[in-house]
């Protein structure tokens, strides 16, 4: 994975599990309001946001997953719409951003085996 790593363009404090369960919107104008849950939080490229945003991101088309659905409503933003955004309004350039992806992935697939994983008591 080292060799595949892409160089850092900035670094920025990232949420590293940021995604629709982890952030309240304001229920007039549907704007973001604050995000919850930073304990994964760490200084990174910032890519790594929207890396996690989008794998955790399912589209109508995708198989049942058992993430929370809510985009795959209609009227949601496709995964692409949500990076084209990303990369006008902070204007960064995405050629990193399927790394960081599949980190995000990575980081789910971890996240929901240990969900899963029995528990012992003491």
């Amino acid at each position: 994975m080292q060799n595949n790593t892409p160089s850092e363009t900035s670094l920025a404090v990232v949420h590293r599990d940021l995604h629709i369960r982890n952030v309240i919107h304001d229920p007039i104008t549907a704007g973001l309001r604050t995000t919850l849950d930073w304990v994964l939080s760490t200084l990174e490229d910032p890519l790594a946001d929207l890396g996690s945003t989008v794998a955790y991101w399912p589209e109508p088309s995708d198989p049942p997953s058992g993430l929370f659905e809510a985009s795959t409503l209609e009227g949601s933003a496709s995964r692409q719409e949500i990076a084209e955004t990303y990369a006008a309004e902070s204007g960064r350039k995405l050629g990193a951003l399927t790394f960081w992806e599949a980190l995000g992935i990575w980081t789910i697939a971890i996240i929901a085996e240990g969900d899963g994983a029995p528990r012992t008591s003491r």
